[in-house]
C-alpha cells in the first residue's frame, strides 16, 4: 500500500469529522507545496511579512530578518543556533503548550493516531524533496540536507498539532507563520543572536 493509500484510508476530506477533514486538507496542502523551491532567493514582500508576523507572535519584533544566498551559508546558520536561547525557549513553551492543550481533547493514544496519517505524507513528500534538492544542486553534503528536511517535518508537525490544540487563534500562531514561510519555498533556519536566518 503506498502512502497515498493509506492517505486515502485514514483521512478524507469530506469526511463529517471536522477534525479529520481539516487534517485531510492540511496533508494536502503537504502535497502541493513546491519545497525549498525558492532557497537562496530573496525573500519577497508577503514572505517577509510572514517572517515579521512570527517574530511578532514569538515576542521578538525587533529581530532582523536575515536572507541567507548560498548552502554554505545555511549551513553556517543552522550550526550557529543557540538552542538555549530566550527566542528557542519561547517556541518550547508554545509547542509544550500545543501538545499539552491538544492531549486534552483527544488523549494521547488518539492524537499520535490523528497525527501519523499527516506525518507519513510530510515525511513521503520531504523524502522526494531531498532528492530533487540533491540532484539540483549538486549537493555532496547530505547531513544539511538531512536538517533541511528535518526542519520541514517537524514544521508540519508542530502546525498539524496546532490545528488539534483548539486554538482560536491559529492563523496568527508562530508555527504557522513558520509553516508559511516553508510554503513560500524556503527555509526558516532559525534565529541567531539578533537575526532571523532565512535561506
Amino acid at each position: 500500500m503506498t502512502v497515498d493509500e493509506e492517505y486515502d484510508d485514514d483521512l478524507d476530506e469530506n469526511s463529517q469529522d471536522p477534525t479529520i477533514a481539516a487534517l485531510a486538507r492540511f496533508a494536502s496542502l503537504i502535497r502541493r507545496i513546491d519545497w525549498f523551491s525558492r532557497v537562496g532567493t530573496p525573500p519577497d514582500q508577503v514572505t517577509r511579512r510572514h517572517a515579521e508576523d512570527y517574530l511578532l507572535s514569538l515576542g521578538f519584533p525587533d529581530i532582523y530578518v536575515a536572507p541567507v544566498d548560498f548552502w554554505e551559508d545555511a549551513a553556517a546558520a543552522a550550526e550557529s543556533l543557540d538552542l538555549n536561547s530566550p527566542a528557542w525557549e519561547v517556541e518550547e513553551q508554545a509547542r509544550a503548550t500545543i501538545i499539552e492543550d491538544a492531549v486534552a481533547i483527544y488523549g494521547e493514544d488518539y492524537l499520535a493516531e490523528l497525527l501519523q496519517p499527516v506525518e507519513a505524507v510530510a515525511i513521503h513528500v520531504l523524502d522526494e524533496a531531498a532528492v530533487n534538492l540533491m540532484q539540483q544542486h549538486r549537493l555532496q553534503e547530505e547531513e544539511i540536507i538531512r536538517a533541511a528536511i528535518g526542519s520541514a517535518v517537524q514544521a508540519c508537525h508542530l502546525a498539524a498539532l496546532v490545528l488539534l490544540s483548539g486554538d482560536e487563534e491559529l492563523e496568527d500562531h508562530p508555527f504557522f507563520h513558520k509553516f508559511r514561510l516553508f510554503e513560500a519555498g524556503h527555509w526558516p533556519i532559525g534565529i541567531a543572536g539578533s537575526s532571523f536566518n532565512i535561506f
